[in-house]
């Protein structure tokens, strides 16, 4: 076979010469088997428009591995596109998105309903009770914490909040 490539049937021989390097090199750029099988046979369909467009090609190698590249530039274009759009959970995790557990999400939207409710209470109530509300809903302590700054037993803290939040 010449050099030169001006008919489908030395196309057709080029592509018995040159496929198989052609799909190494698509699958050495990290292509699946799929897909460098797409890239060589875009290859060969492309050359082949060439050819009946009345083109020549001057050196079949270079020419076939020239369109190969390039296709293999517009596959990862459009894969890299996909790729932006779809974003796996994982990945957005690598990038610092907290999702949170359902948990954690369950007790955060039960202690801000809590503390609706508890502020909501806590207004109708005598000033001592508002403070012990406060004091261990929204400040965070616990009883026996309470009972040594008001002065109370734990047990009369406690027995108050649970009166309070009755009420």
């Amino acid at each position: 076979m010449s050099d030169k490539c001006t008919t489908l049937d030395g196309l057709s021989d080029a592509y018995d010469k040159y496929a198989v390097d052609l799909l190494k090199h698509c699958r050495f750029r990290k292509l699946s088997k799929e897909d460098a099988e797409e890239i060589v046979q875009d290859t060969f369909v492309n050359a082949c428009n060439y050819i009946s467009q009345g083109g020549e090609i001057e050196s079949p190698k270079t020419f076939l591995f020239r369109i190969a590249n390039n296709l293999i530039v517009d596959w990862a274009r459009k894969t890299k596109n996909k790729r932006e759009k779809e974003c796996s959970l994982e990945a957005m995790r690598d990038n610092g998105v907290d999702f949170g557990t359902p948990f954690h999400d369950d007790v955060r939207i039960r202690r801000r309903m809590d503390a609706t409710r508890i502020l909501s209470v806590s207004r109708s109530l005598q000033n001592n009770d508002h403070q012990l509300l406060i004091m261990r809903y929204i400040d965070g302590l616990m009883p026996s914490d309470i009972a040594t700054k008001t002065g109370l037993s734990a047990n009369t803290v406690s027995v108050k909040l649970h009166r309070a939040l009755k009420g």
